[in-house]
C-alpha cells in the first residue's frame, strides 16, 4: 500500500478559517459520485502515510481546489 498512489477526482486545500467551506464543497461534490480529498472529512486519511504524501495526492488528483478567504 505504501507504494500505491491515491487518486482523487478533486483535492481540496484550505486553511483552518475555511474548513466550513471545504466541508460543504466536499459534501456537494461527493453527492455526484466524485472522490474528494478533504482532510476534515477523512481524518483517518489525513494522518499517517497520506499526510506524508500530500504531494502525491495533489499531483495525482484531476482537479485541485484552493479555498482562500480574505480575512
Amino acid at each position: 500500500m505504501a507504494d500505491e498512489k491515491t487518486h482523487f477526482d478533486v483535492a481540496l486545500s484550505y486553511g483552518e478559517t475555511d474548513v466550513w467551506a471545504a466541508r460543504d464543497l466536499h459534501d456537494l461534490i461527493s453527492q455526484y459520485g466524485y472522490s474528494v480529498y478533504c482532510a476534515d472529512r477523512q481524518p483517518d486519511l489525513a494522518r499517517g502515510i497520506l499526510r506524508e504524501r500530500l504531494h502525491d495526492i495533489y499531483s495525482s488528483s484531476r482537479v485541485n481546489v484552493m479555498i482562500w478567504s480574505c480575512s
